[in-house]
C-alpha cells in the first residue's frame, strides 16, 4: 500500500486534494495513545489470523449493499483492515491514519486498490458523497471531536451509506480476556465514549442506527502465544496503565499459560455498530 500521485485518477476521483504527505514529526496526534511508539510492533500485536479477518468480512457484507463504491478506512493504523476491504469487496479504499508511524508501515503493504494517506477524522480531505462505507477500527475513542467526525463521515458518504463501527463498547456479555489480566485497562475502557453517546451523536448528525452484534475473533492459537502477543504492548489500553500495572497483568497471565493442560484458541467478542445516513448533507 503507498501513496498515490495527485495524477491518478482513480485518487483525484475520490479525494479534494491530493494525498498528505507523510508528516516529518514524530509526535503522535492521537488523543489517548501516541501510536508512534507501538508501530514497530502494531503489526505482530494487533495480527487477526485468517479466519477472524473473514468473520470481520463476512458481517460487514451484511449491510453493504449490491453497488460497489469506494470504502474509507479512517483511523487505518497499518492498513491491516485496508488491503481486506479492498480484497474482499472488489472495490478502491482510501485509507487515512494521523499517526506518522503507523503510515510508515502502512507503505510496506502493496495492494493495487488501496490508497493511503495522513488525515483526521474531523477534516477528512475527500469530496462530498464518495463512499459507499466508511470502516472504523477501534478509532472513536482517539478522536478529538466525535461530533465534528460524524459530520464529516455524514458528508462523504453516500446516501443510504454505512460507517461500521469495529470496537469494545460495553455490551452484556462481551468477553474481552486482556480485562481479565490488567484490570487497570478495563478502567481506561470504561473512560472511552459510552455507546449511547455514539449513538446520540450519529443521529444527530444525520444517521440511524441499522446494526449491533458482537463478533467473536480468535486472538491466539493458545495463552503462551497470547502472553508473547500482549508482552509487546500494542494495545492502546495497555499503554494507558502503569508499567507496575502492566507487569502484575502479565505476570498472571503467564502462570496461568504455564499450568495449561489442554490448550485451546483464546477468542474474545467485539462489537460492530452500524449506523446508516438518512438525510442530505450540505456541501
Amino acid at each position: 500500500m503507498r501513496a498515490r500521485k495527485k495524477s491518478d485518477p482513480t485518487w483525484t476521483t475520490l479525494c479534494e486534494f491530493s494525498p498528505n504527505p507523510l508528516p516529518d514529526s514524530e509526535e503522535g496526534d492521537m488523543a489517548r495513545a501516541n501510536y508512534n511508539k507501538i508501530a514497530n510492533v502494531y503489526g505482530a500485536g494487533r495480527e487477526l489470523p485468517p479466519e477472524s479477518m473473514s468473520a470481520w468480512m463476512s458481517a460487514a457484507r451484511h449491510y453493504i449493499s449490491g453497488t460497489r463504491g469506494p470504502f474509507l478506512d479512517l483511523g487505518a493504523g497499518t492498513g491491516r483492515f485496508s488491503a481486506a476491504l479492498a480484497e474482499h469487496f472488489e472495490v478502491p479504499v482510501v485509507a487515512i491514519e494521523p499517526a506518522t508511524g503507523m503510515l510508515r508501515h502502512a507503505t510496506n503493504i502493496t495492494h493495487p486498490r488501496v490508497y493511503l494517506t495522513a488525515g483526521i477524522g474531523e477534516a477528512i480531505p475527500c469530496k462530498n458523497a464518495t463512499f459507499q462505507a466508511v470502516w472504523m477500527s477501534q478509532v472513536i475513542h482517539h478522536l478529538e471531536s466525535l461530533p465534528m467526525c460524524a459530520t464529516e463521515l455524514r458528508r462523504v458518504l453516500w446516501p443510504g451509506g454505512v460507517v461500521l463501527l469495529r470496537g469494545a463498547f460495553g455490551a452484556a456479555g462481551a468477553d474481552i480476556p486482556i480485562f481479565r489480566y490488567f484490570p487497570g485497562a478495563f478502567r481506561v475502557a470504561q473512560s472511552f465514549p459510552s455507546l449511547m453517546s455514539i449513538e446520540d451523536t450519529f443521529v444527530g448528525a444525520g444517521f440511524e442506527k441499522t446494526g449491533h452484534e458482537l463478533i467473536s475473533q480468535v486472538i491466539a492459537p493458545d495463552l503462551k502465544a497470547l502472553a508473547k502477543r500482549l508482552r509487546l504492548r500494542a494495545d492502546s489500553t495497555l499503554q494507558l496503565i502503569s508499567d507496575r500495572e502492566f507487569e502484575e497483568g502479565i505476570g498472571r497471565l503467564e502462570r496461568e499459560s504455564a499450568s495449561e493442560i489442554a490448550t485451546e484458541p483464546v477468542r474474545e467478542d467485539i462489537e460492530l455498530v452500524v449506523f446508516t445516513a438518512t438525510r442530505g448533507c450540505s456541501p
